[in-house]
């Protein structure tokens, strides 16, 4: 009966060691965790805040060269648009039907 009670007891000190190992393995973590935390949130308080500039209206003279570089930007957007679209048509057509399945 002794030698129950001293296995059970021993059993029992060797859970509790090991939980008490993986507490220390978590708390060491999230020390490194926290520590990583607080530098960065340093580092971001360093940085400067800007802020946005406030629009302008486009004046009569500008109004030319905007509505330009609206066309180009529309006109390069539907370019690559268009150069994607290639692209994955090209993919599709080198799959190759018969090694999908094999």
């Amino acid at each position: 009966m002794i030698w129950l009670l001293l296995a059970v007891t021993v059993i029992n000190a060797y859970l509790l060691g090991l939980a008490g190992y993986r507490l220390f393995l978590s708390t060491k973590q999230f020390a490194r965790e926290a520590s990583k935390t607080s530098q960065l949130l340093s580092e971001l308080s360093d940085y400067e805040s800007s802020a946005p500039e406030p629009a302008q209206a486009v004046t009569k003279a500008d109004l030319e060269t905007t509505l330009a570089a609206r066309r180009a930007l529309i006109a390069r957007r539907a370019r690559l648009r268009e150069q994607r679209e290639r692209r994955l048509i090209s993919r599709i057509r080198d799959i190759d039907l018969d090694k999908r399945w094999s």
